[in-house]
């Protein structure tokens, strides 16, 4: 009770301390979290212009932008592109949206309606796209154009695919406007562009006066190495006073690497062939009853689709292929005869066993006609179907003509959405096998006269009936089991054997080279990594090994076997960290070193031409005692070549910048040090116009600017990227 007693009279006391510890706890979880405020905001993929980008915000305007992508491209499987393309490309315009727009904004600088309409208008995609165009005049249409957006916006809430579309659009409007009011600002800027008649006179000396000069020179490249002394002082002084050339924008990695492949050994790729070998005759199966059957041999199956479809790789591909058109390997089949099998061979990456199935003869023309129900969402379309609706459509309409073939013409004329046809009963003509989409030329050249059926193209269905055909060509249908070449799991545990040797041996650089010989492999470095690169020399795409080397808890000398997307294993040593501002000093230890030395040999060139040209009064003096030759040279402001010298703009600039007569003051170029004497100043054509230089000078800067305008607006924005955490 005298306890309870003392604590009611301090709880005052006791609330501090609780609330204390709450504190305490609250910070020490944020701290530890990586969400502190001073480790910044770890949902965040970045800020600008101290806006802050969540990575939920930021991934779905990038889902988006990847759908878009596999819908325009068909590259559903991201074959051609990876996710970080697609961040790279949004964080772009994220930064001109916002960088372009706050400088918009603070200029005044709109984009009407009435602009923005033309603007779209006129986009070379609109103005070609057919959807558009009047299929009288083949002109675009302003009323089919206005119809289009009118509509699209109409059926915005219809379903997915239609909010899709309609967000598309919006898309599409605004990139235009924030294109059209950049370049409004560009324009302006490039009004403002003025450059002065002097400069103009400048340019007409520097591009038609020629200095005709004699030169004695002491180049640095005379001087050896082994007379210049180099003090570990010298050097961090010339970095301390100098460091600025080594600015670091962002943070850079370096590492060393060697790759073992994984690649299927002779005995995987034995064990495949022997396999390919064995479907050539027939087999024995035990079923659980202990009864024994018989298994065909692809020779002798008769079901060639499903033999194939229970053992290879690819899926039977029932097309056929005209001789003529046979090309590398299958023209083994030319004249052969169903059941002719060849094989095994190997195909890039994989073994094929190959049989002739069918034999057939093929038109060299059709004559046909067809029937388009096309749906929305369909290449080319104005329908507003749904696929269903225009698959029940046209299964109501083939049933009816098969039973009234002579009412096809009339409904062709009513009902196709091919109006090119449709005025002609859906007639076609003739046509050849490579003329229409696959699927349509598919059916007309492998079914007979008089067939008629229902095909799905991009455009749509189509009710065909093939009227008439024409010539004939032996044809093959050939069924090929694939079996692709990969390495067993034998094979993998091996090379990761090796893998995991090397990298043990990774922290004594003499042992890891030598076990890098002895596994057959070599160490290479990839320098000046940055935070958001994807290639990396000598391993392609490779995003893992780069947010490995940035992990926050990586240091120097850390080690890693990287799968590299099951290609490769990869040993990775991590031999450079650079978060600074500027690189440090270890990290361009040897660039250092080459401008010291190089200082101190202009030194002692410039000490020898002084001692040389002091008690001298002309060249050739200067040169004797340097035991070096005279050089006799034409020398122009725009080129920087001094003959027996070299590339020294430097030089050349100092030289264009004398009088005529002797100069024995040495100066000191790019390459070598000079005395000079200025033989003579050839005449300039001076008539008082430089416009045309003016306006030279003019047309070249304008490109500059329009690189560079937004360059300086990101410079003076607060951008800070740290999308390599997420991607």
């Amino acid at each position: 009770m005298a306890t309870l007693e003392k604590i009611r009279k301090r709880s005052g006391l006791l609330i501090i301390i609780v609330g204390l510890a709450l504190v305490v706890f609250i910070l020490t979880d944020l701290l530890s979290s990586g969400n502190s405020l001073l480790r910044g905001d770890a949902i965040n993929v970045g800020k600008i212009n101290r806006e802050a980008i969540d990575v939920m915000t930021f991934n779905a305007l990038v889902d988006e932008r990847i759908e878009i992508y596999k819908m325009q491209s068909g590259d559903f499987s991201l074959q051609n592109a990876s996710r970080k393309d697609f961040a790279d490309v949004i964080w772009d315009e994220l930064i001109r949206e916002k960088v372009w727009g706050s400088y918009m904004q603070k200029l005044g600088i709109i984009v009407t309606a009435e602009e923005l309409y033309q603007r779209v208008k006129s986009d070379p995609n609109i103005q070609q796209a057919p959807v558009f165009k009047d299929q009288v005049t083949g002109l675009f249409s302003d009323a089919l154009f206005q119809n289009y957006i009118q509509q699209i916006q109409d059926n915005q809430n219809n379903d997915q695919e239609s909010r899709d579309r309609w967000k598309q659009w919006l898309n599409f409007e605004n990139a235009i406007r924030e294109q059209t009011s950049q370049q409004k600002y560009i324009k302006a800027v490039e009004m403002a562009i003025y450059i002065p008649r002097a400069f103009g006179k400048m340019e007409l000396y520097n591009n038609n006066q020629y200095f005709n000069v004699e030169l004695a020179a002491k180049t640095f490249e005379s001087i050896p190495d082994s007379v210049v002394e180099v003090k570990e002082s010298d050097i961090r002084t010339w970095y301390n006073k100098n460091k600025r050339e080594f600015r670091l924008d962002e943070p850079v990695r370096s590492i060393l690497y060697a790759s073992f492949a994984v690649n299927p050994s002779s005995e995987d790729e034995e064990k495949v062939r022997q396999e390919l070998i064995s479907f050539t005759l027939p087999s024995e199966r035990v079923n659980p009853d202990g009864s024994v059957e018989v298994i065909e041999s692809f020779m002798e199956a008769e079901d060639d689709s499903t033999f194939v479809a229970m053992r290879s790789d690819a899926p039977f591909n029932r097309e056929y292929i005209r001789e003529s058109k046979l090309e590398d390997q299958d023209t083994i089949f030319r004249g052969k005869e169903a059941g002719y099998i060849y094989g095994p061979y190997l195909v890039d990456n994989e073994y094929r066993l190959t049989k002739v199935s069918k034999v057939k003869f093929l038109p060299d023309s059709v004559n046909a006609r067809h029937i388009l129900l096309s749906f929305q969402g369909a290449q080319g379309s104005q329908a507003n179907r749904q696929p269903m609706e225009a698959k029940e459509m046209a299964d109501t309409l083939l049933s009816y003509l098969k039973a009234n073939r002579n009412q096809f013409d009339s409904i062709a004329r009513v009902l196709s959405d091919d109006r090119g046809s449709a005025f002609d009963g859906g007639n076609l003509n003739w046509f050849g096998p490579d003329k229409m989409v696959k699927p349509f030329s598919e059916f007309c050249f492998t079914n007979k006269k008089g067939d008629i059926g229902l095909v799905l193209s991009e455009f749509g269905f189509h009710i065909i009936e093939i009227l008439d055909q024409k010539g004939a060509e032996r044809s093959l249908q050939l069924a090929t089991i694939v079996r692709e070449l990969l390495p067993s799991e034998k094979t993998i545990e091996d090379i990761y054997s090796k893998a995991s040797r090397l990298a043990a041996a990774a922290n004594d650089p003499i042992r890891f080279e030598q076990e890098a010989a002895a596994l057959g492999t070599v160490i290479r470095p990839v320098t000046d990594i940055t935070p958001m690169q994807e290639f990396l020399v000598g391993l392609g795409r490779n995003r893992d090994i780069v947010r490995w080397a940035f992990n926050e808890e990586r240091k120097v000398g850390d080690v890693d076997i990287n799968t590299s997307e099951g290609k490769s294993y990869v040993v990775v040593k991590l031999t450079q960290i650079e978060n600074g501002k500027y690189r440090s000093l270890e990290s361009v230890r040897n660039q250092v070193k080459e401008r010291v030395v190089k200082e101190k040999k202009t030194q002692i060139a410039l000490s020898e031409l002084t001692k040389a040209a002091k008690e001298s009064s002309d060249l050739k003096t200067v040169a004797d005692r340097l035991n070096v030759g005279v050089i006799n040279a034409r020398i122009n402001f725009t080129s920087n070549i001094i003959p027996g010298i070299g590339n020294d703009p430097k030089a050349v600039g100092f030289i264009c910048g004398l009088p005529a007569g002797l100069h024995l003051n040495p100066f000191a170029g790019e390459l070598a040090a000079v005395v000079v004497q200025i033989k003579s100043i050839e005449p300039v054509s001076d008539d008082g116009n430089y416009e045309n230089f003016t306006k030279g000078l003019e047309n070249a800067v304008k490109p500059f600017v329009r690189t560079q305008i937004f360059e300086s607006m990101k410079k003076s924005a607060n951008i800070v990227d740290q999308r390599h955490r997420f991607f």
